[in-house]
């Protein structure tokens, strides 16, 4: 597969790229799945909420939204990416929102992810992520040589030296049709530099991006100005 850099100052051309991307598999009456991030992409998810609830899209109710990852914890706590969301303003009425944390064991949250997501990506007609890419080449919450980087489930959670993560592991990435990655910030462009390059995804998890048909990265350092 090749990878589409794109360079831009703004996170306007990610939001309306996804939206637009979202809308069109809808108006064909596409079951869509679309997984959200944390981080630095929270602004832009809310911005293609926004978005997508301003198009009145008649089959709105074909969309599921999930989470690329979560951090374990109450349902709510102000660590979790969810409640980030919603704090944020993410909304879209009568779409189906899915949150991972139901005030359950770590075992069973897990369990319950997995068991969502393998429904959804089964279900779907077209499954596609918004994610970040860290400077350690971190992506959605699998870290640098975690558990999660050669985990056979479609879910890994594993205790971290920041928080207990929940996240997609790589054999639930590669079944996405589309990933489209927001990279900002001087000390992401060592990464963009090799992410196109052979490195061991258990060292730079941001390698399995490569794994789906489709991977377009908007960043502020390389590609074609946008």
């Amino acid at each position: 597969m090749t990878i589409e850099f794109f360079t831009t100052a703004s996170s306007k051309p990610v939001a309306a790229h996804l939206a637009l991307a979202i809308s069109r598999h809808l108006a064909n009456k596409d079951k869509v799945l679309w997984l959200v991030p944390g981080g630095s992409a929270i602004g832009v998810a809310v911005d293609i909420s926004i978005m997508l609830d301003a198009e009145h899209i008649e089959a709105i109710e074909h969309l599921t939204v999930s989470l690329t990852d979560e951090r374990y914890g109450p349902a709510g706590h102000p660590g979790s990416n969810w409640q980030k969301l919603k704090a944020a303003g993410f909304a879209i009425k009568d779409a189906k929102l899915q949150p991972v944390l139901k005030n359950k064991s770590l075992e069973q949250t897990a369990k319950d992810y997995a068991q969502a997501i393998e429904k959804d990506l089964h279900d779907a007609d077209y499954r596609v992520a918004l994610t970040g890419i860290g400077s350690d080449g971190h992506t959605f919450g699998i870290k640098p040589n975690s558990p999660a980087t050669y985990s056979q489930e479609l879910v890994s959670a594993y205790a971290w030296d920041d928080y207990v993560r929940l996240t997609l592991a790589p054999s639930a990435i590669e079944r996405l049709d589309e990933i489209v990655v927001y990279a900002i910030g001087k000390e992401k462009h060592v990464v963009l530099d090799e992410l196109d390059k052979s490195i061991p995804p258990k060292q730079q998890p941001a390698q399995y991006l490569k794994t789906v048909r489709k991977l377009t990265v908007y960043n502020d350092y390389k590609g074609a100005e946008i």
